[in-house]
């Protein structure tokens, strides 16, 4: 976990090439999801930088750490769900977001979230269905090696 002030709204995001490697935030309220997406999105060259487990969490560390990318579970605790957040993190940056869900009707939902910002990932995922969605969004990432399947 990586601990940084939070940006003013002045300030410019960093380019990747500045940054070096593109930072996800996951946003899953299960822990041995949450922790099997870590570890695979960090053997794809990718930086999870939080895991969050609510809605409202999300939005927050969305906010203050601008990742490259969001991996949100639809179903989650507390008053926001995993759209209505995604919805309020656009209202303020326009962040890609990777919707994960057995629900796949929910996603339907989706009015306020741009379509070319996010991508829908049905549970349980196969790990090539998650890693094309992603480079769909934020272009290749890593190589492709042991964590592939």
């Amino acid at each position: 976990m990586s601990f940084r002030r939070p940006m003013e709204e002045t300030e410019v995001v960093m380019s990747d090439e500045k940054r070096g490697v593109r930072e996800v935030l996951v946003v899953e309220d299960e822990a041995i999801p949450a922790l099997e997406l870590r570890l695979r999105i960090d053997g794809w060259g990718l930086q999870v930088v939080r895991v969050e487990i609510t809605g409202e969490s999300g939005v927050r560390a969305a906010v203050s750490e601008r990742p490259d990318l969001i991996i949100m579970d639809v179903i989650l605790p507390g008053m926001l769900d995993g759209i209505a957040a995604a919805e309020r993190i656009h209202e303020i940056v326009p962040i890609p977001i990777v919707f994960m869900t057995a629900a796949s009707d929910a996603v339907r939902n989706l009015t306020a979230v741009d379509a070319s910002l996010h991508r829908v990932v049905s549970k349980p995922y196969r790990p090539t269905e998650l890693r094309e969605a992603i480079e769909e969004l934020l272009g290749p990432v890593g190589e492709w090696g042991a964590t592939h399947e």
